[in-house]
């Protein structure tokens, strides 16, 4: 392992320590959408427009053309597919209204798909055609993108209850997890580096998905049995 690999991976572990650290002490940081709180403070107040997250899928895109050109494999197809999808998604079915994002929230994101396909583009290695990746990312990316079209019709700030969401609050995040999980599956060189973004996912979205279920309890008075994996959380 050579030195910028050891930078690039300890980026990911500055992320994660940062996450349980505004978890506990500025849990408004971690706060977006419908469990965001208006604050007079002002570095809470530094925010951006959720819908800014189109600019994270943009970068991916941009970057996963460069890596399709450059190294043809099945991850760095499946990377451009799944962010060419989200940006279609971001700015045609996503109805994001007034919600707002922590900067900081907006700048972990410009992190996460910069590192993701530099990594790739820099450790990339023996393809893996595994039928099960190939299945995984296929029936994820098909759910997730049936959970968006159907988030994006829902009322504003209402529970969901279609689908996975009988049983998992953040459904279309367990979708991304298997999505991450098949990539991961597809190349060996780009494993290690994969599997960092899967921990990152665990505690991000982990955490997203449990504000949001505390949310729908208190809200509704019920949520759904698991916040982000059936049968572990």
């Amino acid at each position: 392992m050579d030195i910028f690999q050891i930078l690039l991976y300890s980026t990911f572990y500055v992320g994660i320590i940062s996450v349980f650290v505004a978890e506990f002490y500025i849990p408004q940081l971690l706060k977006y959408g419908k469990t965001w709180e208006a604050s007079n403070n002002f570095w809470y107040s530094l925010t951006c427009p959720k819908s800014n997250f189109g600019h994270f899928y943009l970068l991916s895109s941009i970057f996963s053309i460069y890596n399709l050109l450059w190294i043809r494999s099945l991850l760095t197809l499946s990377v451009f597919i799944h962010s060419v999808r989200r940006l279609y998604e971001c700015y045609c079915v996503t109805k994001w209204g007034q919600s707002k994002i922590h900067l900081s929230h907006y700048l972990v994101g410009i992190w996460f798909y910069t590192t993701l396909n530099l990594g790739i583009m820099l450790y990339h290695g023996e393809t893996q055609y595994s039928l099960i990746s190939v299945i995984l990312f296929i029936m994820s990316s098909l759910d997730q993108a049936t959970n968006h079209d159907y988030l994006s019709k829902l009322k504003k700030y209402s529970q969901p209850s279609y689908g996975l969401f009988k049983y998992i609050c953040s459904a279309h995040y367990f979708d991304e997890l298997l999505i991450y999980t098949s990539f991961m599956l597809m190349d060996k060189g780009s494993r290690m580096l994969l599997i960092h973004c899967i921990l990152w996912i665990l505690v991000n979205l982990g955490t997203s998905s449990f504000e949001t279920g505390n949310w729908y309890q208190e809200k509704f008075g019920y949520r759904s049995r698991w916040y982000l994996i059936p049968y572990v959380f």
